[in-house]
């Protein structure tokens, strides 16, 4: 196979389109032939991973993005695929030591912090998750659903006061998105405001007919308010 870098990049992206393909030992043949011409290559050996991964050899799995890794520390996401193997793994120490590798080379990782967050989260230590989700809120890589998790986490710990804030202030920042709509009716839910979490999904039905799940929210809340407010209940349904 030519060394030339173009015709590598060709290759790889050859393996890569059969490992989406779910082609696994096709992949691997891909990315073993890279190997053999460069070694330290570690795209190769992430995509050997991957490939891995899919043909259930968890340990080679390990041995390949662990190979990238050391090929090449500043390349990301094989050290993400590892870590998320380890965490998959129920490894929690090994991921925790890669993905704090990650913010410590960059400290506004936000993907990073959040999986710091969930690791923490099973080990029941609460302020060491929400702190992880608060710092991960301000990176623009952390996936807009994630700004969403302090919130889910005190409804989910039953501080329903502190969860309402939550959303209330994710809501003030972008009244017209209907992910954050969603959280401040779920915030007001629990915090056993019924009404108000009603009229909150009304208004996301109306604005956001995409979102299936909202004309549910509405009948499943007018349902629950019927012991209170028969007649604001009867006006929803």
């Amino acid at each position: 196979m030519s060394r030339d870098p173009q015709a590598v990049q060709a290759v790889l992206l050859m393996g890569a389109t059969q490992l989406n393909q779910r082609a696994y030992t096709l992949s691997l043949e891909i990315s073993n032939s890279v190997i053999e011409q460069d070694p330290k290559n570690p795209v190769a050996h992430d995509l050997a991973g991957g490939a891995h991964v899919g043909l259930n050899d968890i340990d080679a799995a390990r041995g390949s993005f662990r190979a990238a890794f050391e090929a090449a520390p500043e390349y990301f996401l094989a050290v993400t695929n590892l870590a998320k193997l380890e965490f998959f793994l129920g490894n929690l120490s090994a991921a925790e030591r890669l993905y704090t590798y990650m913010v410590e080379q960059d400290n506004r990782n936000g993907p990073a912090m959040m999986a710091l967050s969930e690791i923490d989260l099973l080990r029941g230590d609460q302020d060491s998750t929400l702190d992880w989700l608060k710092k991960a809120r301000k990176d623009p890589r952390t996936p807009r659903l994630a700004a969403l998790r302090p919130a889910d986490f005190h409804i989910f710990a039953n501080n329903s006061d502190k969860a309402l804030s939550i959303a209330r202030e994710l809501n003030g920042l972008d009244p017209e998105n209907p992910i954050y709509l969603t959280a401040f009716g779920r915030a007001r839910f629990a915090a056993k405001r019924v009404a108000l979490s009603a009229v909150t999904f009304k208004e996301i039905a109306v604005r956001a007919s995409e979102m299936k799940a909202a004309d549910w929210l509405v009948r499943n809340v007018a349902w629950q308010m019927w012991a209170l407010d028969e007649q604001g209940a009867r006006e929803l349904l």
